[in-house]
C-alpha cells in the first residue's frame, strides 16, 4: 500500500472512530449527516470499515458517498456501505440499500432489507414493500402482501389514537 493510500484509509477510520463516539441512537432518521471530510474509501477498504465500524457510521457514510457530502460521490461505495450496515442491523440503512435493489431489479433482496427495516418502523421501507408486493415483474407478486404493508404504512403515518376519559 503506498502512502498515498494509506493516508486516505487512516483519514476514513480517523472518521469512523470519531462518528462511532457519538451518542445517537442507532437507527437514525436517514436525513442525519456526519461531519464533512475529505476522505475517500478505496476498493478494498470498505470491507476494512465494515469490520470494524459500529452500523451507525457505516449508514452515515453510505449517506455522504450517495448525495458526495464531503466526499465525491460513489453511488456503489453508498450501496456497499448500507448493505453492510444492514447487515448489522441498522433499519435506515436496511431501506436504502432495499429501495435501490428495487431499482436493479433484484427483487428478493429488496424484499429481505425492506422486511428487516418495516420491521423496525421505517415508514418508506414499508411502503416500497407495498408497491414490491404489486410489481407485475416479479415472481413474488403478492396483491395480499401489498395490502398488508399498505395497511402498516398506514397505520405507522397516523397519529396514536389514546383513550378518551369520560
Amino acid at each position: 500500500m503506498n502512502l498515498n493510500t494509506f493516508m486516505r484509509f487512516l483519514s476514513g477510520a480517523l472518521i469512523a472512530i470519531a462518528l462511532t463516539a457519538c451518542d445517537a441512537a442507532p437507527s437514525a432518521p436517514a436525513t442525519e449527516t456526519a461531519p464533512e471530510t475529505d476522505a475517500v474509501i478505496a476498493q478494498g477498504e470498505v470491507e476494512k470499515l465494515a469490520e470494524t465500524a459500529d452500523p451507525r457510521t457505516l449508514y452515515v457514510l453510505g449517506n455522504q458517498y450517495a448525495v458526495g457530502d464531503g466526499v465525491d460521490k460513489d453511488q456503489d461505495i453508498a450501496e456497499r456501505l448500507w448493505a453492510v450496515a444492514c447487515d448489522k442491523g441498522h433499519a435506515y440503512a436496511c431501506s436504502n440499500y432495499g429501495s435501490r435493489q428495487i431499482g436493479y431489479g433484484n427483487f428478493d433482496e429488496a424484499e429481505r432489507t425492506l422486511i428487516k427495516a418495516a420491521e423496525a418502523g421505517v415508514i418508506d421501507a414499508a411502503r416500497n414493500l407495498s408497491e414490491l408486493y404489486d410489481n407485475s415483474e416479479w415472481s413474488g407478486t403478492s396483491p395480499n402482501e401489498s395490502v398488508k404493508w399498505f395497511e402498516v404504512v398506514q397505520a405507522l403515518e397516523s397519529p396514536a389514537v389514546s383513550p378518551t376519559s369520560e
